[in-house]
Formats: C-alpha cells, sequence, structure tokens
C-alpha cells in the first residue's frame, strides 16, 4: 500500500471536529462525527453546535463518511481508542494527524461554510 496520501477539504474536516473534540476529552464514532457535521442536533451532539465544522456536510450519508474516516485511520491521520464502559472503539487524532492540521491551518485560515440542508416540499398546491 502507498503510504502516501494527501488530506483534502473533507478529510481536513474531520480531522478538526475529532481533534476539537478530544481537546475537550471526548472521543466519537463515526455516526458521532456525522452528526455533527451534518449538523443533527440531539441530546449527544447539542453541545457541539458551536464547533466551526458543525454543520458544514450536510450532503454526505454515513457509507460515504465511514470510508473517508477508514482511509485517515488506514493512513495513520486518526486512530482507534477503546473505551471500556462501552466496550466500543472511538476516534482519536493520531499525532501524525496533529501535526498535518496544525500545518493545514498555519497557512489556511479555517473557514468552513455552514450549509443549510434544502428538503424539496412533499406535497405543494398548484394553481391553474
Amino acid at each position: 500500500m502507498n503510504e502516501k496520501y494527501t488530506p483534502k477539504l473533507i478529510d481536513i474536516k474531520i480531522l478538526y471536529t475529532v481533534n476539537s473534540l478530544n481537546e475537550l476529552g471526548y472521543f466519537p464514532n463515526n455516526h458521532g462525527v456525522l452528526k455533527i457535521l451534518k449538523g443533527e442536533v440531539d441530546t449527544e451532539s447539542k453541545a457541539f453546535t458551536n464547533l466551526i465544522t458543525f454543520q458544514t456536510l450536510v450532503s454526505y450519508n454515513s457509507k460515504k463518511l465511514s470510508r473517508i474516516i477508514l482511509l485517515l485511520v488506514r493512513y495513520k491521520y486518526l486512530e482507534k481508542k477503546y473505551d471500556k464502559n462501552t466496550d466500543d472503539l472511538y476516534l482519536k487524532i493520531s499525532e501524525k494527524g496533529k501535526i498535518y492540521l496544525q500545518d493545514y491551518l498555519s497557512k489556511h485560515h479555517p473557514i468552513f461554510k455552514k450549509h443549510q440542508k434544502i428538503n424539496n416540499p412533499t406535497i405543494v398546491k398548484i394553481e391553474g
């Protein structure tokens, strides 16, 4: 496997989200990252609506995001962290991921545009 991979903007959003949560002592799973990036508010995610990556990837589905996260784990930008209380694995930014993210942020101002997901109406009244 080629050990060279350059993260794209989507990857940066994921790394930024995981890093921000890790700095607060939280470790998300794939679905937790998806909730934040899609802007889904529930009892778990409502505390993180102030993250600058919140609601910046409304069009991504969980399958696509999971593949990207797997890629970031494979290339060692993210690691898995075991929680004995839930007997499950969660995401942690690796040292390589931190270095890459810090380098990226030093060269680019992190402007992550929030997107509103617009649902087409399912029932409309049409005159004429």
